[in-house]
């Protein structure tokens, strides 16, 4: 432990207070810490302290690293970092500058420039609630490795020549974030709730854009992310609503409960296009004549696809523009400035999965063919929200990844999606 206080110059044990020359100026007394990070000393500014990342470095943009506590102690001996040989001078000698996993965890050089991108883009064209905020991040560890998973699935995008690097980059920090958010998420609580919910939608836009970059449509195996999207949401959703207060000072589990009101509620529904109606028309047929094989106990898991057809029915009502309409005068007493068009659209697509049952996900988890065929139909209202980075093209490349799970006694099923996307 170092002292809260020290001399800004070494002096003996017992030095006494006489020998100090009294033409010498004195300095400012106050409470100096040794801890701060290595950019701040540098630039002789006071350091917030904050690990991983400090809010100077946040502000700058810059590198955050600390010196072990051994480092600081030798005083004035000014260490240099080098980045590209810290590694290497870590291990060859005791006394040289480390980085220890109490201080910053697993984050090197490679995650900084994470850090810096997702602050200074990703964050930005990211966000569909308050998650997005770099902040929230500092202070907690798995929500920082999303970040920097969802950094780097950004820009994967961005560099396609890049994008295996960056895939396997991602794919590293939610491995590391998913024990630390599992075992969080068996208590929810006031102080964590916040966290959970924003690691949660940066898993829906990991889960969404790793269907158009990580994906093996070229092979024959099963696709077992085809439910990934829809499991995501839904635990978001359960997350706002267990909370007991509100999130990040937003209204959240109302947000929710108002927004899975508008279709039932809306004056401002249309009617289905005729191809439109033919295709659900279709699959509604199949599933009243009883030609799909049920394995669970009456009726279930009939019950629940014509659910999930009844739902998808509604959202198909909508266009993107009369559902931001209808969900602006539904939230007014929550936003005076109403909401941001882009976020209706990101909103949008989620309310199909909000509104599905646990019985239609498990269903569509084990790859049942009338669950493969309704969720191709739900890829078409994915299309809808194509400005939207991480969503671009996902409902093109789930489709595909459906097409190639389905036989091709039900082919006819899908037929209308398959002209919508040229495929």
């Amino acid at each position: 432990m170092l002292p809260a206080t020290m001399s800004t110059a070494p002096t003996p044990d017992h030095a006494d207070a006489a020998s100090v020359p009294t033409n010498v100026k004195t300095r400012r007394t106050h409470t100096k810490s040794r801890g701060g990070c290595c950019e701040c000393r540098r630039r002789k500014q006071k350091c917030s302290e904050q690990k991983p990342v400090c809010a100077g470095c946040v502000k700058r943009e810059t590198a955050c690293v600390y010196l072990k506590p051994e480092s600081q102690a030798r005083g004035n001996n000014r260490t240099r970092l080098q980045s590209s040989a810290s590694s290497s001078a870590s291990s060859a000698s005791p006394g040289a500058l480390q980085m220890t996993p109490s201080q910053i965890g697993h984050f090197g050089i490679e995650d900084m420039k994470l850090w810096h991108h997702y602050i200074r883009y990703t964050s930005e064209v990211t966000s569909v609630t308050f998650g997005g905020r770099p902040e929230l991040g500092l202070s907690c560890d798995y929500l920082l490795h999303g970040m920097l998973a969802t950094a780097a699935i950004h820009l994967g995008y961005l560099h396609p020549e890049h994008r295996q690097k960056y895939n396997l980059l991602s794919r590293q920090h939610q491995d590391l974030a998913l024990s630390p958010f599992q075992r969080a998420m068996a208590s929810i609580t006031d102080e964590n709730v916040n966290f959970l919910f924003a690691y949660s939608t940066l898993l829906v836009v990991c889960s969404l854009a790793s269907s158009q970059v990580v994906h093996t449509f070229g092979s024959n195996e099963p696709c077992s992310g085809i439910a990934d999207w829809v499991i995501c949401v839904r635990g978001c959703r359960s997350i706002a609503l267990a909370a007991k207060t509100d999130i990040g000072g937003l209204p959240i589990r109302q947000f929710i409960k108002n927004m899975e009101q508008v279709p039932s509620t809306s004056e401002n529904a249309v009617k289905l296009s005729p191809e439109e109606e033919s295709s659900f028309s279709n699959i509604e047929n199949l599933l009243v004549t009883g030609s799909v094989t049920t394995d669970l106990p009456g009726d279930e898991e009939s019950t629940a696809y014509l659910h999930a057809m009844e739902k998808l029915r509604h959202t198909f009502a909508f266009t993107v523009d009369s559902f931001h309409s209808t969900l602006t005068i539904a939230m007014k007493d929550f936003s005076k400035e109403g909401l941001p068009e882009r976020l209706s659209r990101r909103l949008f697509v989620t309310l199909w999965p909000f509104s599905v049952s646990d019985s239609f996900v498990r269903l569509l988890s084990e790859m049942k063919p009338p669950a493969l065929i309704i969720m191709a139909h739900y890829c078409l209202i994915l299309r809808r929200a194509k400005d939207c980075w991480y969503m671009a093209e996902s409902g093109l490349r789930i489709f595909q990844a459906i097409q190639l799970n389905l036989g091709e006694e039900w082919s006819g099923y899908v037929e209308y999606p398959r002209r919508v996307f040229g495929v």
